[in-house]
């Protein structure tokens, strides 16, 4: 399902991989790998390349972001423009009501105040956003 764009002209999907499976959508099993999912083409090194970005919401494993099926670590300015549009509070907020909406349809996923936590902080810290408690209590 799309989410709000967090950067202009770019789509953002949440995922699990298991589209159309007939599975429950069971956000507490470790085995769903449920994260936010992006393909986009960046600059890099002065050419446009091919970025698949995976930024797991379910778990703390780390953002993984390949390029022609290798890892590579994320772009600075990729990482600049995504905290320059978490600082617009209409973008950021937008964003993040985006997500929880469509955690909606995993089964437990907001089921308590616990891990509707435990995301907001994991996305703040997938994205180095200095969000302190109240921050992040405040969206949740």
């Amino acid at each position: 399902m799309s989410i709000k764009n967090l950067i202009s002209n770019q789509i953002i999907i949440i995922d699990d991989h298991k589209r159309g499976t007939g599975e429950i959508k069971d956000f507490d099993n470790p085995k769903n790998d449920v994260h936010i999912d992006k393909e986009t083409n960046y600059p890099i090194g002065g050419r446009r390349q091919k970025l698949k970005i995976r930024i797991p919401i379910n778990s703390d494993k780390p953002i993984k972001i390949e390029n022609r099926k290798k890892q590579i670590d994320i772009p600075g300015q990729l990482k600049r423009e995504i905290k320059k549009a978490f600082e617009d509070r209409k973008t950021r907020e937008g964003f993040i009501f985006d997500i929880l909406k469509t955690l909606e349809n995993f089964k437990s996923s907001l089921d308590s105040e616990e891990k509707v936590l435990s995301i907001i902080s994991r996305l703040a810290r997938h994205f180095d956003l200095n969000w302190d408690e109240n921050i992040i209590t405040k969206y949740s």
